[in-house]
């Protein structure tokens, strides 16, 4: 076999891989174009920080309903059209941003972003189809990292091009790369049998059949872990919302460090996503690394109410987003251990809808808490870490006990 053919073997072998991963760098890469800019559009517009707070929450409430929806869709017609069909019409709905000066019109336009922004979630899903189970952890580090790396890149794209053209230039540019995400995932995640849905024969389009997910058993089946996860996302996130604040206000951070202290925050998510194979070699299971992860987010996010001195402070960040992503990939294998393999994209959708909840309530909390003082909103996110992890620990024990007396 000449070196062509065999290159072009291992293409074949390799482009649905290749075509995940950088369909989730591209699809952070856009966001974090503009998921900092709208703030400050909506000031520019005069809106007030209860508008430019329900804006995000709004994100946040079309998320919820929508991501289980769009998991069943991909479970029942395949993870490809869904990919494809969520990444045209989100690069729609990013370039309405740029047609209107209006408030309320803007408000409108941010509904078809909230119910098809799930092309992250799906390539997810398309990753987790083509992998082993023995081989779910790597990927998934790999393909956090990957995504993790294209929003600190956004960031930085986003505010080059917002000072510079305006931040309709910015909805542009985030509407074009997802439209070029849309053309290389058609290119490159072509159908396998692993990437669609769990039968070949032609299924008809059946609202009844979508909207099942409301009657399934998937919520028992990780009730508990979603309970856990919900505190520790709302604590994660109300820490994540006012450590602006609190980095201005307590240590008198400027702008230009704290833009450097965010960098080094993505850094150290790369690193650890990059990291969890090795990281787990130490562990016998995957329950007791969350179990440890849990407990390290826990004690920073309570250590960093405390910090008296910056360096600290950014310890404790440092801590957090190293096991942030430990905890994400590792609780999703866990969920989908539980459940049954047609069932992963109703799975998803529903981790997907505790985070959107999160960032319904977060946001909310954080603004009204900061009012009063900005070390108010850590004073809840460490009580929600703490009962989080305590649910935990507490369900994992009884679990225990309950394996003994059977034995």
């Amino acid at each position: 076999m000449s070196f062509l053919q065999t290159a072009l073997v291992t293409w074949s072998k390799n482009s649905v891989l290749i075509g995940i991963y950088t369909a989730a760098f591209l699809d952070l890469l856009g966001v974090g174009v503009i998921i900092a800019r709208i703030p400050q559009y909506l000031e520019s517009l005069q809106a007030s920080h209860t508008l430019i707070g329900a804006h995000a929450s709004l994100y946040g409430i079309l998320q919820l309903f929508a991501s289980p929806v769009v998991g069943r869709i991909s479970d029942l017609y395949g993870r490809r059209p869904t990919l494809l069909v969520v990444l045209l019409f989100t690069s729609l709905g990013y370039l309405l941003f740029a047609l209107t000066d209006t408030i309320w019109i803007f408000f409108l336009f941010r509904i078809p972003t909230g119910l098809m922004k799930h092309s992250l979630t799906t390539a997810r899903l398309c990753l987790t189809d083509i992998t082993k189970q023995e081989n779910r952890t790597i990927r998934m580090g790999r393909y956090s990292a990957v995504a993790t790396t294209g929003f600190a890149i956004g960031l930085t794209m986003g505010g080059h091009i917002m000072d510079r053209f305006g931040f309709k230039a910015v909805a542009c540019t985030t509407s074009t790369i997802f439209f070029l995400n849309f053309i290389l995932s058609w290119w490159l995640i072509h159908p396998t049998r692993n990437t669609h849905s769990k039968t070949s024969k032609r299924v008809d389009f059946d609202w009844l059949q979508i909207i099942s997910f409301t009657r399934s058993d998937v919520w028992s089946k990780i009730s508990l872990l979603m309970v856990q996860r919900f505190f520790l996302f709302i604590s994660m996130t109300m820490l994540q919302r006012s450590k602006y604040r609190i980095l201005r206000g307590r240590f008198g951070t400027s702008p230009m460090d704290i833009s450097y202290i965010a960098s080094l925050q993505c850094l150290m998510s790369v690193i650890a996503a990059m990291s969890l194979k090795v990281i787990s070699q130490f562990y016998s299971d995957n329950a007791q690394l969350r179990r440890h992860a849990c407990v390290v987010i826990t004690l920073s996010i309570v250590g960093s109410l405390f910090a008296n001195r910056l360096w600290i402070f950014i310890i404790f960040l440092l801590a957090l987003d190293a096991m942030a992503p430990v905890q994400r990939v590792i609780e999703t294998q866990l969920c989908f251990i539980c459940t049954a393999p047609e069932e992963k994209g109703e799975v998803l959708g529903v981790c997907q809808s505790v985070w959107a909840l999160t960032r319904i309530l977060a946001p909310q909390i954080a603004g009204i808490l900061m009012d009063y003082h900005y070390n108010f909103p850590l004073i809840i996110a460490s009580t929600f870490a703490i009962i989080g992890t305590s649910h935990m620990f507490f369900h994992a024990t009884s679990k225990s006990e309950e394996t003994k007396k059977t034995n």
